[in-house]
């Protein structure tokens, strides 16, 4: 063997790991997405629950004030029956698109904030 196919060598076997750890670099950055997504839906579905329950105001403190997640939840009357209620709960991660989530209640189980 000579010094020249000993450095080919070397080179196609450095080329092939780098390959290798951009693999597991996309990888690492994927789950990492996935735990923040999750974190988001899961905030955006407890929050949901808690104002289909019957309570919007009690829904705004499910997320806790200190995390990095911006929440919004609006009750509407929805306009085809008059006796349901469009509740709407956005979240909003520091990086990445708002998370949206809709349930038609009832209206009588619905308690809006107070002013």
């Amino acid at each position: 063997m000579t010094l020249l196919e000993a450095v080919v060598a070397l080179m196609v076997l450095g080329l092939s790991a780098v390959g290798f750890l951009d693999v597991f670099r996309a990888g690492s950055t994927t789950a990492a997405r996935a735990v923040g997504t999750a974190q988001v839906v899961a905030a955006a579905r407890s929050a949901l629950e808690a104002a289909s329950l019957g309570d919007v105001v009690q829904a705004q403190e499910v997320l806790p004030a200190d995390t990095a997640l911006g929440r919004t939840i609006e009750a509407r009357p929805w306009e085809p029956l008059p006796t349901v209620t469009e509740v709407i709960v956005t979240i909003t991660p520091r990086t990445g698109a708002p998370f949206e989530v809709r349930r038609l209640v009832r209206r009588q189980a619905m308690r809006a904030p107070q002013p």
